[in-house]
Order: C-alpha cells, then sequence, then structure tokens
C-alpha cells in the first residue's frame, strides 16, 4: 500500500514538472508613443526653423544677384576714374602743360541723321563694330540691326577694345572727356548684355587716330565715333548699315 501511494505521488510530482511555463506578459508603462504631443511639436518646431533657413538663404541669393548688378553698374564709373588719371597724348602730339580751350568745330556740323555711318568691317582675325556720334554727344546708341552681330561676337570673342574717338584737331581736356565716355558708355552696354567684363579694354584717344579726312563736316561726323573691335572669332562680312 505504501508503495502504491508513493507511486502516485511520483507521478504527479513529475507531470506538475512537465507543465509548460507561463509566458510573461509586458505591462507597457515604459512605451512611449511615437506620435505623442511632444514630438509632433518638436517636428513642427524643425519644419519652421528649416523654412526660416530656406527663407534666408534665398533672400541672400537675391542680395548677391543685386549687388553683382550694382558691382556691374559701377565698373563704368570705376573705369572712368581710372582712366582720367591717365595722361592722354597722342602719338606725335605733345604734352599739353596746361588746360587748353576745346577746339570751336568751325566746319559746317552735320547731323548723324544725315550722315549716319554705322559700320561692320571684316579684318584678319577680327570684327570691328564702329558707331558715330552727333557732336559733342556720348550716348550709345547702337543701331538695331548691329546690336545682335555685335553681341554674339563679343561673347564668343577673347578679347574686345574699346576705342573712344573724337574730331578733334589737338589735344584738350573736353574733348578728351568725350572721348573717354564714349568708350565708358560702350562698356556699360556690353556689360550690362552679358560680356565678360574682364575680357573688355577700354582706351581712348582725343585726336588723331582718324577713319577719313577730318577737314570736311561729313568726314569730321564719321570721325566722332567708338571702335567695338571683337578677337579671336570669325570675321563677319563687312557691311553698311545707313
Amino acid at each position: 500500500m505504501k508503495g502504491y501511494v508513493f507511486a502516485i505521488a511520483t507521478v504527479l510530482v513529475l507531470g506538475g514538472c512537465s507543465s509548460p511555463p507561463k509566458v510573461a506578459t509586458p505591462s507597457g508603462k515604459h512605451r512611449v508613443p511615437i506620435n505623442s504631443d511632444s514630438t509632433i511639436a518638436a517636428h513642427q518646431a524643425q519644419q519652421t526653423k528649416d523654412d526660416a533657413e530656406l527663407k534666408r538663404r534665398s533672400d541672400l541669393e537675391a542680395s548677391v544677384a543685386a549687388l553683382r548688378k550694382q558691382v556691374t553698374d559701377l565698373q563704368t564709373y570705376i573705369i572712368l576714374k581710372a582712366a582720367e588719371a591717365e595722361v592722354n597724348t597722342p602719338k606725335g602730339l605733345p604734352v599739353s602743360q596746361g588746360k587748353e580751350p576745346a577746339q570751336k568745330n568751325t566746319a559746317p556740323v552735320a547731323s548723324n541723321s544725315a550722315l549716319k555711318k554705322e559700320l561692320i568691317a571684316a579684318r584678319d582675325g577680327s570684327t570691328v563694330f564702329t558707331v558715330t556720334h552727333d557732336f559733342g554727344k556720348t550716348d550709345f546708341n547702337l543701331p538695331d540691326d548691329m546690336k545682335q552681330p555685335l553681341l554674339d561676337a563679343a561673347k564668343s570673342s577673347h578679347r574686345i577694345e574699346i576705342r573712344g574717338r573724337t574730331d578733334a584737331s589737338s589735344f584738350n581736356l573736353v574733348d578728351r572727356d568725350i572721348a573717354l565716355n564714349r568708350a565708358v558708355r560702350a562698356y556699360g552696354f556690353m556689360v550690362r548684355h552679358g560680356v565678360p567684363a574682364e575680357r573688355i579694354r577700354v582706351t581712348y584717344q582725343t585726336a588723331g587716330g582718324f577713319a577719313v579726312d577730318n577737314t570736311t563736316a561729313e568726314g569730321k561726323a564719321r570721325n566722332r565715333r567708338v571702335e567695338l573691335e571683337t578677337f579671336g572669332v570669325a570675321s563677319l562680312t563687312a557691311k553698311k548699315a545707313m
């Protein structure tokens, strides 16, 4: 009898040991919701910060663009002031020691409206664009049919020379300023239309360097000019825009 009871007790003990363990269920008390109010607020704050930074960069780029335009506009003024510090003495003429009165235009004045001579001349390895001026004027009024050929040639050229000229028979300060301003205004036009400023060289000459005989009204009208010579591009066919 004792043996039987012992056998039953042993079976019960072994049966209890073979029961599977219970699975532990997490309480979840340490969980943090992904889309909690604090997380959403942090995301919104970061987004606001990113938007502000994007706007700041956009405003900065706009400011840089505006400054670049101002620099372009000021380059004309800088060239003018730098050139005024140089001595403008054409070859073969004596150095002027003082102010001289501007030469009177004793010959009859021929208006460019009647003697308009805008030229495009092909040279060996370059093209020269010439624009004439009325007496005493410096505005760079480029004919419509010359504008695009000039800009195309200039943008393809590795070097551009701009030369301001007058019809004065001798050096004087008034015509010096006229010649210089004619060249500077042409320079300003080129830079404003996208021609790199570092490719352009500006010179001017008060007297001499005439294109034609300077003793006639028509000759003086043609000598009051600015020349823009583009180098390193295929020469254009010479033509005359009347």
